[in-house]
């Protein structure tokens, strides 16, 4: 039954092309009316044709009928449709050649264009006989013959063009061509095309096949081919497909990643690499292996670089030799493997040899560039292989970028110190700064300082400037201007030196810190001893950059500490005063130099100066955040404000001595620790705070009182009297035989002591001691508590009621005045 309907379909098919086509037009063409009659008559022939040829694409190419694809119909369809086209369009040309008349109007109405468009018409449908031959050819091609590969992929090369050129929308029959045509066509391609790249990727795997053994520790590569000139035409045959890159591209990604990477980063390269010889008997084969289970050195300094420039050497001269041969398109594949691998062997190695070896001092430079000529030298050799070309990167751009890479290492390294001394514990301590008789002997340097000499000022033309209008002043301070100014004149032709005078009050401090700022300085001086001002800068700005670290982390580093043990505030505190003291000093000693060497010095705002404040701030805010913390334990042990009341009592007065003896403990063991630790000065200052603190909430709680016990104010007298002289021997410092605690706590201390005297004198004590408002104790407690304190320890005589009206009344006397 098909094959009774296909004879059916073939004889109604010759039936009508003989009708339509075979005859020959038999057409007037005297007159313009019938030339366009015989235009829209081709019309209709080339649609008819372009719909039967369609039809027989579908059976052939989708349906895949077999009378189609044997007998050929479709090219002798095509053939025959081409050649009457083209006698009937050359046969209408003549005609409207010929005609002489109305010529003008006919042109006008657009007749040629419509031929024109038949033209085209018929042009794509001599493009479809072109792509139909090219099918059969490829049919009849066999892939295994010597050139059968290369010949393949350029005949589908041609066709994907004529293709692509049928694909357009110009001149299309009712859109036959792109609708129903050009897939077909398409689909076919893409099968043919498809079969021979998968037999193309199988020959370029069997060329350079690539595997891991031993669990995947040991990477392989085997090169193999029989005959140089057949893989070669291979090749060409991918590079006409388009597939050769994306193949090269695996290649070149598992040769760098898989072998390069693991013989470059390597501790021993020789012991990495290994290749063996090639077996010529057949076909060339040679194998390749490196292994990946042996120590690395990734991004830290290699033993032996020489070594593994041998070793690349090694590997792709072998690989250049067993590629000789192999050349596609006039490129040798050597070539073509270099051109991708390039970039990025040269990074490699630059990352991995070059950068992590720059040194970090001048000693270490001869050793470095001849270390960047054994690098030039192993581009060289690639060249000379063809894996390279000259316009291949050189090292010798990684050498001019040498000083501004050896720079950045050095900051990096210097940073990545700082950091890790930031993050050291603050134990151990160490002990810097000078005593008293050190100190004395920097104020009598100080004098005798060239820093502080003026010597313009001392000039006629100033001199004249600045000339003191007529006065008297007293003989002694012209004598004393007089030795200043011999002073300053002796020390304008000394060398003493200015940083000796800034010196720090003995104190203990970490051990870290005191290697921070040794790191600091050492910046500085490679700053100043620079010949480039650009290192000169970046080294200042990293000197600078180390102390702004220690403000951003060290607080967050040991915050838990610094919030909870108050040694360890103490130190930090010492360590930011030391920073600036060691700061200020290098701004004599070391910044001039700095500034110089940077020619046109620092910008605006960049200086050691600048980092001062925010230190002194950090040190002040946690020094704060300490006491704040010891006065909330003082507040916590004198909670109960009635802990003065009803001391006569046994019980009462062990509730009161306990909770003295607490406060009173509590500062022995700051005071122990701080004067191991801090200057004399914040230490004393620092007790002084919380002396006053509890002073000053034992005196509310005795002021507050309305009555007080006989007895009760004579124990109260004498355990806070008791209480101050304990607080005295914390404020005595070094040699100092008498205690200071009145000049760091003066006014809760001589209030105290007032108080005291009230509670364990009579009223004409207090009558003597108040002196009418002229009196000591008229200077610390005011009329109203005076008052108070009397009614509360005094019987209501006709004595205590004189007494207040006294008191009162030199009150009132005194605030007249």
């Amino acid at each position: 039954m098909n094959s009774q309907g296909s004879q059916e379909e073939e004889e109604m098919s010759q039936q009508y092309v003989s009708t339509n086509v075979d005859e020959p037009l038999m057409l007037n063409f005297e007159t313009c009316e019938t030339v366009d009659k015989s235009i829209a008559h081709l019309e209709c022939e080339l649609n008819a044709a372009v719909s039967d040829i369609a039809d027989l694409v579908h059976s052939k190419y989708k349906r895949f009928l077999p009378e189609a694809m044997i007998e050929n119909r479709l090219l002798n369809k095509l053939s025959e449709v081409l050649r009457n086209s083209e006698q009937t369009e050359k046969e209408i040309r003549e005609r409207i050649s010929a005609v002489e008349e109305d010529l003008e109007a006919y042109m006008n109405s657009g007749a040629s264009s419509r031929l024109s468009r038949l033209r085209e018409c018929k042009e794509k449908l001599g493009l479809l006989k072109e792509i139909e031959e090219n099918i059969d050819l490829l049919l009849h091609t066999s892939i295994d013959e010597e050139n059968g590969a290369l010949l393949s992929a350029r005949i589908i090369a041609n066709m994907e063009r004529q293709i692509e050129a049928m694909n357009k929308n110009e001149s299309d029959v009712a859109g036959l061509i792109i609708g129903r045509i050009c897939p077909a066509l398409q689909e076919q391609l893409a099968t043919m095309k498809g079969s021979l790249v998968v037999y193309l990727s199988s020959v370029f795997e069997q060329l350079c096949e690539i595997g891991n053994e031993n669990g995947g520790t040991l990477h392989t590569l085997m090169i193999v081919y029989e005959h140089p000139a057949v893989t070669a035409k291979h090749l060409s045959a991918m590079q006409t497909l388009r597939i050769l890159d994306f193949m090269l591209a695996k290649l070149c990604s598992y040769i760098m990643r898989g072998m390069c990477s693991f013989i470059i980063t390597s501790k021993n390269p020789s012991q990495v690499f290994s290749v063996g010889e090639p077996t010529e008997v057949g076909a060339m084969k040679r194998k390749y292996e490196v292994r990946t289970d042996l120590p690395t050195a990734e991004g830290v300094r290699k033993p032996d670089l020489d070594a593994t420039f041998q070793t690349l050497e090694k590997f792709f001269g072998c690989l250049a030799e067993d590629m000789q041969g192999l050349v596609v398109d006039d490129t040798p594949l050597i070539g073509m493997i270099g051109k991708k691998i390039a970039g990025e062997l040269v990074d490699m190695i630059v990352k991995e040899c070059l950068s992590v070896a720059v040194p970090y001092s001048a000693e270490e430079k001869p050793e470095f560039e001849k270390l960047l000529a054994t690098a030039e030298n192993f581009r060289n050799n690639l060249v000379s292989l063809g894996l390279f070309t000259s316009e291949t990167i050189t090292f010798k751009k990684f050498a001019d970028s040498y000083d501004t890479v050896f720079i950045n290492r050095r900051c990096t390294a210097f940073i990545v110190k700082a950091r890790s001394l930031i993050n050291a514990p603050l134990m151990p301590l160490l002990e810097v700064g000078s005593d008293e008789r050190e100190k004395c002997e920097a104020t009598e340097t100080f004098m005798k300082a060239k820093l502080f000499v003026g010597r313009s000022a001392t000039s006629k033309q100033c001199s004249s400037l600045m000339q003191l209008m007529r006065c008297k002043v007293s003989e002694s301070c012209v004598k004393l201007f007089k030795l200043v100014e011999d002073c300053l004149k002796e020390a304008a032709d000394s060398d003493s030196d200015v940083a000796a005078v800034m010196q720090l009050m003995r104190c203990k401090v970490s051990e870290s810190c005191v290697k921070l700022f040794k790191l600091v300085e050492d910046c500085l001086k490679e700053a100043a001893d620079s010949d480039s001002d650009v290192a000169a800068g970046r080294l200042f700005q990293t000197a600078l950059n180390m102390v702004q670290l220690f403000v951003l982390v060290a607080p967050r580093q040991h915050e838990a500490q610094l919030s909870s043990v108050p040694l360890i505030a103490a130190v930090f505190y010492n360590n930011c005063h030391y920073i600036c003291h060691c700061l200020m000093t290098a701004s004599i000693d070391l910044y001039p130099q700095v500034k110089k060497a940077m020619k046109q010095g620092p910008p605006y705002g960049m200086s050691f100066m600048e980092s001062l404040p925010g230190l002194r701030k950090l040190a002040a805010t946690l020094m704060e955040s300490q006491l704040i913390q010891c006065r909330r334990q003082l507040r916590t042990i004198l909670a109960d404000d009635q802990i003065l009341v009803g001391l006569h009592e046994a019980k009462r007065l062990a509730i009161c001595e306990k909770a003295l003896d607490g406060c009173m403990m509590h500062l022995q063991q700051l005071a122990a620790v701080w004067k191991e630790v801090l200057t004399d000065t914040v230490c004393s200052n620092s007790l002084g705070n919380l002396a006053s603190f509890l002073l000053s909430r034992i005196d509310d709680f005795i002021l507050k009182m309305l009555d007080i016990r006989a007895t009760d104010a004579q124990i109260m007298a004498v355990k806070i009297q008791k209480l101050l002289e304990s607080l005295e021997q914390l404020f005595i410092f070094g040699s100092d035989k008498c205690s200071s605690i009145h000049r760091f706590a003066e006014s809760p201390y001589y209030r105290t002591k007032e108080i005291v005297f009230c509670l364990d004198g009579t009223l004409e004590d207090v009558s003597d001691r108040w002196c009418g408002g002229k009196g000591p104790m008229a200077q610390w407690l005011s009329a109203k508590e005076v008052c108070g304190l009397v009614e509360a320890l005094f019987q209501n005589t006709r004595k205590r009621a004189q007494l207040l009206a006294d008191i009162s009344l030199s009150n009132v006397g005194s605030a007249g005045q």
